[in-house]
């Protein structure tokens, strides 16, 4: 590799970093940015000194610790992200540093003592360095930045190829960098924010004139007459009230007077995209302690939804959940003890309790749901990022 080469490397480097900044505001993953930046900078100013007429008056045995000790800045991208939770996550770029530190002992003490020719990193160093790359590569598996990891996982083993205990001669540097643009530019793909979901048009009110609900449009006289008429006025106002999908226990709901209002699938799909998002920056690690750390509290609940790979999604109760809930009685109705008026009147009463108590129940679970999920997100996330992606977080 010449100048011109290093430099336009640096270039694209450079931007690709710019861009995956706008990735990580907003969330704790600014840290990790700023350690791949620290990175691309150490190897760019490995590179660029190399290359200088003199090379800085080193020998040249004194270049391959350089480069080692630029190469290790590679792995504390991921190791800031596996302590990207707040309040400590300031506190964790300490440790970070001390695994840098670590890592650079052996080519520190080549530099000062020169005890031997060259730079050897053997035994558990060496497979320590192999354990990292392979837990670079296992990061990101199942998420949008499963490629970005491969690319990053080979761009670390080539820099250290002659110090693993699987690996041989030196690599060629344009291989594992041209390898580590790769890993900037798919990341960079994969953490794009996507449009916020637009809301669907809310459905218009009921009309309250005579000719929208038969229950409604009962004359004062009828309705003071008619047996059944106060208990399908009072099913025609609980349906008007409340918008009711087919989604079990997952419904969004708004007071009547809230004007417009997103549809509950709207809401649902952008809380949704919100944990994918998550999923697919923070990568496999913190995505299943979430997805545990939710599901212990449904299950706690007895929330009929889970946290699963793609979002919230409900379930079918196992045959011993369902025997241990109480079944209920039959309703019976004796014919030749009510009136006929009193009859259907009372089975209307029920069914619109039923109705009222079933939505009730799935406006809490609703409620729960999002309240946990938040308050797990809220240590890595900020309230603008999940309104960027369509989704307001509970108070």
């Amino acid at each position: 590799m010449n100048l011109l080469t290093v430099t336009i490397v640096t270039i694209a480097a450079a931007a690709l970093l710019g861009w995956l900044l706008s990735a990580a505001r907003g969330t704790t993953l600014i840290y990790a940015w700023r350690w791949a930046g620290a990175a691309a900078m150490g190897i760019a100013t490995v590179e660029f000194a190399i290359r200088l007429p003199d090379g800085l008056a080193l020998a040249a045995d004194a270049w391959k610790p350089a480069r080692y000790l630029a190469a290790i800045l590679l792995f504390c991208p991921l190791m800031s992200v596996l302590g990207s939770k707040r309040p400590h996550e300031q506190a964790w770029q300490w440790i970070v540093l001390s695994l840098w530190g670590i890592l650079a002992l052996p080519a520190l003490e080549w530099l000062a003592l020169r005890r031997a020719p060259a730079l050897e990193i053997s035994g558990v160093r060496g497979w320590f360095l192999l354990l990292l790359v392979g837990l670079t590569a296992l990061h990101g598996l199942g998420t949008r930045i499963t490629v970005a990891g491969l690319f990053l996982a080979a761009a670390q083993a080539g820099a250290l190829w002659e110090w693993l205990p699987v690996g041989g001669d030196t690599v060629e540097p344009w291989i594992w960098q041209l390898a580590l643009l790769a890993s900037l530019f798919t990341s960079a793909l994969a953490m794009r924010t996507p449009p916020s979901p637009s809301p669907s048009p809310s459905p218009s009110p009921p009309s309250t004139s005579a000719s929208t609900s038969p229950a409604t449009s009962l004359a004062p006289e009828t309705v003071a007459t008619h047996p059944n008429a106060s208990d399908e006025v009072a099913m025609s106002q609980a349906a008007s009230d409340r918008q009711v999908v087919p989604y079990p226990s997952l419904n969004t709901f708004a007071p009547s007077n809230a004007g417009p209002r997103p549809s509950p699938f709207d809401e649902t799909a952008a809380r949704d995209q919100v944990w994918r998002d998550y999923r697919d920056r923070f990568g496999t690690l913190w995505a299943f302690r979430l997805m545990e750390r939710v599901n212990s509290a449904a299950a706690l609940a007895r929330w009929t939804v889970r946290l699963e790979w793609d979002g919230i999604r409900p379930i079918t109760p196992s045959p011993h959940e369902a025997s241990a809930q109480p079944a209920s009685a039959p309703r019976t109705t004796d014919v030749h003890a009510s009136p006929p008026g009193t009859r259907a009147s009372t089975g209307l009463a029920a069914h619109a309790a039923e109705f009222r108590a079933t939505e009730t129940a799935a406006t809490a679970e609703e409620l729960g749901v999002n309240q946990t999920l938040w308050n797990l997100l809220r240590r890595f996330v900020s309230v603008e990022w999940c309104q960027a992606r369509g989704w307001t977080p509970p108070d």
